[in-house]
């Protein structure tokens, strides 16, 4: 039997020649830390700067559409929370917040094979609190917008629409976010 014996020094130098060949091989970058890139097929989401609640609702319907999550988030506000109220109050879907909504949205962002079309319509602005006084916010409006909804799954496609009641609040001169949203549709078992 022949056995084969490389010294320390000589297996150092054959595991840095070996390092340093996969070092040109890869095109001189950091194995262990790859470059990130956007996916290149996504087009960029169109959005507006939010001056206004309709503006809001304009980049809300396009994360929708687009699903992009990170223009949904900069839609609402930290304090953002979702209220049915045809639900018992102790049904945890009657009122959940930002963290919530954020968690629905993206599950329903992931699923590959469906597609959503969502456009409001009719926005009636139901009332504005724009006053210093005790008791009132600065900067709040509600807005009350029709919206429907289609989803294409492969096979068939669903609709739904309704109404919906925003309360946006301006967080700043310039910007604008919805506080809360109220679904105001007919929920269907009392259709």
């Amino acid at each position: 039997m022949i056995r084969a014996f490389i010294s320390p020094k000589t297996a150092t130098w054959v595991i840095l020649t070996l390092f340093g060949l996969l070092s040109l091989g890869a095109g001189c970058s950091n194995i262990f830390a790859p470059e990130q890139r956007e996916p290149e097929d996504r087009p960029l989401t169109p959005t507006k700067p939010q001056t206004s609640p309709d503006s809001v609702l304009f980049n809300l319907e396009s994360a929708l559409n687009h699903k992009d999550l990170e223009v949904y988030r900069r839609c609402l506000h930290r304090d953002f929370q979702f209220v049915d109220p045809h639900l018992p109050a102790t049904d945890p879907n009657a009122l959940y917040g930002y963290d919530d909504e954020i968690a629905i949205i993206n599950n329903m962002f992931t699923l590959e094979q469906v597609e959503i079309q969502w456009k409001f319509g009719n926005l009636r602005h139901t009332g504005s609190d724009i006053g210093s006084g005790e008791g009132t916010q600065t900067g709040v409006q509600s807005v009350e917008a029709y919206f429907q909804v289609t989803v294409f799954d492969g096979a068939a496609a669903q609709t739904a629409s309704g109404t919906q009641k925003y309360k946006f609040i301006q967080e700043n001169p310039d910007h604008w976010v919805i506080i809360e949203n109220r679904d105001e549709s007919i929920p269907p078992e009392s259709l």
